[in-house]
C-alpha cells in the first residue's frame, strides 16, 4: 500500500492517499476537510467542514464549546469543467462564561469572507485586478 503525505503549515503531515485526502489537496483550502464530492448536471458539489478542534473565546480567553452547525453554500473555481459549489457545514461556537456579551459566533476562514457567496480565489478569478507597470 502506497501512502502519500503532504507537509502542513504546523509541521505535521496529512495523508493524501485516500479519496478525501486527494479531494482536500485539489480543493486547496487549508483548514477545511472534504466530507463528500458529488456531481450533478450543473455543478461539482463538495461538502466541507473546518478541521479546527479548539477555539478560544476572544474576549474571555476560555475554550469555546461547539454550539451548532449551519449549512452555507459558496461558489468556488471551476472543477473538472463544472462550477464548484462548496456546501460548508459551518460551525457555531459558544462561550462558557455566563457574563459574555456575545454568547455565540460563527466559524470564519480567510478563504471565505463573512457573508460571502464566493471563495477569495473565485472572487479573484471573476474580477482580476489590472496591474499596470
Amino acid at each position: 500500500m502506497l501512502l502519500l503525505f503532504e507537509d502542513t503549515e504546523d509541521g505535521g503531515a496529512r495523508d493524501v492517499s485516500n479519496g478525501a485526502g486527494i479531494a482536500e489537496q485539489l480543493l486547496g483550502l487549508e483548514g477545511f476537510g472534504v466530507l463528500s464530492v458529488d456531481e450533478n448536471d450543473a455543478n461539482v458539489v463538495i461538502a466541507i467542514e473546518t478541521t479546527v478542534a479548539f477555539v478560544g473565546c476572544s474576549s474571555r480567553g476560555v475554550q469555546a464549546e461547539a454550539h451548532d452547525r449551519a449549512v452555507v453554500e459558496i461558489r468556488d473555481l471551476v472543477c473538472f469543467g463544472l462550477p464548484a459549489l462548496l456546501v460548508w457545514s459551518k460551525r457555531w461556537w459558544s462561550c462558557r462564561e455566563v457574563e459574555r456579551p456575545q454568547k455565540t459566533w460563527a466559524a470564519d476562514s480567510h478563504h471565505v469572507p463573512a457573508r460571502s457567496v464566493l471563495t477569495v480565489s473565485a472572487g479573484v478569478e471573476a474580477c482580476p485586478r489590472s496591474v499596470s507597470s
